[in-house]
């Protein structure tokens, strides 16, 4: 990935976000958790998780204790 997101990167990982998406679910909210949160994604009941590595051009976490997925 380029230094900077493209407005195309943004639909292209957006479009990779809704094609992994099981049938029937749209999200229509988001919670961005921060360090020290992670864990309250644990308590999601049936949840979807996607790798950002599975996620086009998204950033993969390099930080320690950062699991680099969407809850």
């Amino acid at each position: 990935m380029d230094n900077y997101p493209t407005r195309q990167h943004f639909e292209e990982a957006a479009s990779g976000i809704r094609t992994a998406m099981p049938d029937g679910l749209n999200p229509r909210t988001a919670i961005v958790l921060g360090s020290g949160l992670s864990g309250l994604a644990d308590d999601v009941q049936s949840p979807t998780i996607l790798d950002y590595r599975d996620l086009p051009h998204f950033p993969i976490s390099t930080i320690p204790g950062h699991v680099g997925r969407l809850v």
